[in-house]
């Protein structure tokens, strides 16, 4: 063994001390520029004056409203838009449509609209194979077979109606996406004049995972960034023996008391969330457009 002078390990240890502190010092560094990089990444929606959210696209109808409402004659859901977006011929270049679908059938349709779509100028985008929940991750989904009106009653929830297992989808956390996305987006302001305020405006049919999803928007405070919500919630759905049935009605009662007061208090942060349910022209499909 070789015997090593008290000043020579001394020297050593100090070495060591400095080699590991500057490792260290590496990888905070490191660690702050990908943070950097991170907090510097594209927002898809950067440029969109309005923002359309469409949770359980379908076949993607609710996003044709937006920018087809001739197709949709007397839909219960056009005045709603003409309110928030102006009217058809204006708003086709200021909404963003954002759609989720989580059924792998309506795959090829979906995508074949957000191209048709792209070719015109009119910024779509369906994220087909996944869903909004209250968490990332992946999950079953079942279809209720119901093929005239394209399985509109499937769900990443097995209920009386959603039996059968068709293959894993991805979920996302929906109030991230607000938050994250939505929220930060830049605004053009230097498009000509606009009569009315930038707005984003939310479908939610997802079939049951209202009670998870809703209740996460709540708690994060999510909400505040949608200027309109329209859910329809499904308390039938569910099996006898599952309890989700009863909080699905106290979620809406409460969501529709918080509606109220939030505007009756003249709350500065508010809500508005409501139950229109748009369901015209649900097993109809029309040609893609071109442009």
């Amino acid at each position: 063994m070789i015997s090593l002078s008290a000043p020579l390990r001394r020297c050593i240890l100090l070495a060591c001390v400095l080699f590991c502190a500057f490792n260290f010092t590496v990888f905070l560094l490191n660690s702050f520029e990908t943070q950097i990089v991170n907090s510097n990444e594209i927002n898809e929606l950067d440029g969109c004056y309005h923002v359309y959210l469409d949770l359980g696209s379908n076949i993607g109808n609710q996003v044709r409203k937006v920018y087809e409402p001739h197709l949709f004659i007397n839909a219960s859901i056009l005045p709603t838009f003409d309110k928030y977006f102006g009217n058809a011929n204006s708003r086709q270049n200021l909404v963003c449509a954002i759609g989720f679908e989580p059924n792998p059938h309506h795959t090829t349709v979906l995508k074949s609209l957000q191209y048709a779509y792209e070719n015109c100028g009119w910024k779509t985008t369906f994220h087909t194979t996944t869903a909004v929940a209250h968490s990332e991750g992946a999950v079953t989904f079942y279809t209720d077979e119901n093929e005239k009106y394209f399985e509109w009653g499937g769900s990443i929830i097995e209920s009386r109606v959603a039996k059968k297992p068709v293959g894993v989808t991805r979920t996302i956390r929906l109030a991230d996406f607000i938050l994250q996305k939505v929220a930060t987006r830049k605004i053009p302001y230097n498009i000509g004049e606009v009569d009315r305020k930038p707005s984003v405006l939310m479908k939610m049919d997802i079939e049951g995972s209202e009670l998870e999803v809703l209740t996460d928007l709540l708690a994060t405070g999510s909400l505040q960034y949608v200027d309109l919500t329209m859910v329809e919630y499904h308390p039938h759905s569910f099996k006898n023996n599952d309890s989700r049935a009863d909080y699905i009605d106290g979620l809406q009662k409460s969501v529709e008391t918080l509606t109220y007061l939030s505007k009756k208090l003249r709350l500065q942060t508010q809500i508005n969330v409501n139950s229109l349910d748009d369901e015209s022209y649900a097993n109809v499909t029309f040609p893609l457009p071109h442009c």
